[in-house]
This record gives structure tokens, sequence and C-alpha cells, in this order.
């Protein structure tokens, strides 16, 4: 048991570092790009690292075990269901995250790194927020893929996800060498972010060949909400944020308040949209409430 633990760990790590490893490569490039490209891909990546890392992780780590349980009594459709349960959630919450790192990139690389002391000066906040632009569509890569990979360590499948990430390595790469010329280190977010929705899409089509997950009934009008919801996080931030030169002539504490506000109008906007489109509370406790009933 200890031996097979080992065998599949390292290739594991592998396939759930390949995010990092991009990012790793992305900061090689920016080495050599004009002084300051590192850093203010830093900065950004830390903000896109945010939401990835705290709730794509969790969510991922609440799935797999209950995968695993379905796994080993060979319950397909609790199995499928329980992958669906887990992409609506990661969707509905990495949507309004990769919305928000794109509309507030300035406020936020401002209150958070823009201090009196000057070492952080208008120039990088602008050079970073074009950074985030670039990474912000990449979080739903990021978190979908943290998802959908347990569904196939729940199978012992190591192999998929480690192939699909030297493959994904590969995109950044071709990524880099083509965008670099053109968007220098923006263009190198850019690829970044393109090869975590390769890596997202890629698994997303193995398990649906593999019928190791069948979409359930409702996937269009659940978009069609997010979509909506979304939208409307768009026009709030269009309409109320302040331009990025009241930020920076702004103390540290107004900063700090304006951004909570739009933060939780933001979050308003959007959970009230989803209400009033139809989406309730025991459409996201399913199937795990289903199957705390059923023992």
């Amino acid at each position: 048991g200890v031996k097979r633990v080992m065998t599949l760990m390292f290739p594991a790590l592998l396939g759930v570092s390949v995010n990092q490893l991009n990012l790793l490569l992305s900061t090689l490039f920016a080495s050599f790009l004009p002084t300051g490209s590192v850093s203010w891909l830093y900065y950004a990546e830390r903000l896109m690292e945010f939401p990835s890392g705290g709730f794509g992780v969790a969510l991922a780590t609440v799935v797999l075990p209950h995968l695993s349980r379905h796994r080993a009594t060979a319950d397909t459709l609790a199995f499928s269901q329980t992958v669906d349960w887990g992409l609506r959630w990661v969707l509905l919450v990495a949507f309004p995250a990769a919305i928000g790192l794109g509309m507030m990139a300035g406020p936020l690389i401002v209150t958070l790194f823009m201090y009196q002391s000057g070492h952080f000066d208008v120039e990088d906040a602008l050079m970073t927020q074009k950074a985030l632009w670039a990474y912000a569509p990449g979080v739903l890569g990021f978190m979908v893929a943290k998802v959908l990979a347990s569904a196939y360590y729940a199978c012992q499948d190591i192999k998929t996800p480690v192939k699909i990430a030297i493959v994904t390595v590969l995109v950044n790469v071709l990524g880099n060498l083509a965008f670099v010329s053109s968007f220098a280190h923006q263009g190198l977010a850019m690829a970044t972010s393109l090869s975590a929705l390769f890596n997202a899409t890629t698994l997303g089509i193995l398990l649906l060949r593999r019928r190791m997950m069948t979409p359930e009934p409702g996937w269009v009008q659940y978009l069609l909400r997010l979509l909506a919801s979304g939208g409307m996080m768009i026009a709030g931030l269009c309409y109320f944020s302040p331009a990025l030169s009241h930020w920076v002539a702004w103390s540290t504490p107004e900063r700090i308040a304006h951004l909570v506000g739009l933060i939780a109008m933001s979050m308003v906007l959007y959970a009230t949209t989803l209400w009033i489109s139809g989406l309730r509370k025991h459409h996201l406790l399913q199937p795990l409430q289903v199957q705390v009933a059923e023992k």
C-alpha cells in the first residue's frame, strides 16, 4: 500500500502543480523584459491566486472524499452528480471573482500595494493592472481544473491529468513566445490564462467522453443566470467605480472604505440577480444533501 501511494504521489504532484509551473515559466520569461516586469507579474499573481487558492482548493478538498467513496462503491450516478455539483459551485464563485479582478484591477492594486513610501508608484500600478486584466479570465480555468482533476484522482487515474499537464505547459510556453513580443509582461499573463483554460477544458472534455460525468438538466438556464448576474456586476462597477486617478489621490483609509463598499455592492447585485432569476438554496445543496438523506 505504501509503495502504491508513493507511485501515485509523485506524478500527481506534477498534475496539481501545473499552474504554479506555468507561473514560474512566465517569471523566467519576464526576467528578460524591462526592469519591473517580474514584480508586476508577481503582484498580479498574488491577487489572482487568492480566489483560486482559497475557494478552489477548499471545494476540491470537499469533493474528493465523496468522489472516492462513490468510485469505491461503483455508484456511477452519484459520482457524476457530485462532479456536476462541484462544477456548478466553482463556477458560481469563479465567474464573479474573474469579473471582480478584471473590473477592479486598478483599485485593488492601488489600495493593497501603493503606499506613501513611493516604492510602488503610479507606473507600477498601471503595469500591474495590465497583468491582472490578462490573469482574470484564467481564474475560471484555475478553479475549474482543481475540481475536475479531483474526479481523476478519485479513480486513481494519475496518468491522464499528468499528460494534460505536460501539454498545458507546452501551450503556455508557445503562448509566451507568441505574445511576449507584442504585449511584453501582459502577454505572459495572457499565455498563463490561456493555458489554464486549456487545462480545464481538456479535463472536462475527457470526463464527458469517458462518461465519468453526465451533465445534469438545467445547465443552460444556470449559465444564463450566471451571465445575467455577472452583467449586473459589470454595470454596477462601471457606474459607481471612480476613475483610477481618484484612487491614487485618496488616502489609504479612503481607498479601503471605497473598495469595501464596491465589493459589498457587487456581491449584493450578483446575489440579488441570481435570486430574481430563480436560483434557490436547494439548487446548490444537491446532490450532497440527497446523499446524506439517503444514508
